[in-house]
């Protein structure tokens, strides 16, 4: 066998390997996965009214029915849309809620990780959507 293809073959491999340990992919699923609530909504238990609202259900993870996925957009650009993970803990209104940004927005500039932000069910969205409550403080 040539000498030069098994070099490169083991370049790739070494690559390939470096790369899946740096991204986090050699984890298990639950250390991506946020801990048990243990604010408002632990206390809440079953009562939480999220967890009966028929347009959230389908989008919680198993074993973390307060965390749903929610698409934020920036208002300074036309297109920039990110789905990122909320926990919710209260609700607000008929179809609204509240809760902290789980994870850190890729490119949005208008919300970060741990802030307070609203969600408004749309009907016919694949997901709520999200905005940063007017007195989170930057």
């Amino acid at each position: 066998m040539n000498p030069w293809l098994i070099a490169t073959a083991v370049v790739i491999i070494v690559v390939v390997y470096v790369l899946y340990k740096a991204r986090g992919f050699d984890r298990p699923l639950t250390a991506f996965q946020p801990s048990e609530p243990t604010g408002k909504a632990s206390l809440l238990g079953d009562a939480a009214p999220w967890r009966s609202d028929p347009d959230l259900r389908a989008l919680f993870l198993n074993g973390l029915p307060d965390d749903v996925p929610a698409d934020f957009h920036d208002p300074g650009a036309e297109a920039a849309v990110e789905r990122m993970w909320v926990r919710l803990d209260a609700k607000t209104g008929e179809g609204t809620y509240e809760g902290t940004l789980l994870n850190a927005p890729k490119a949005l500039r208008a919300v970060r990780e741990g802030d307070r932000v609203s969600l408004r069910i749309v009907p016919g969205a694949a997901a709520p959507i999200g905005a940063p409550r007017a007195s989170t403080p930057r």
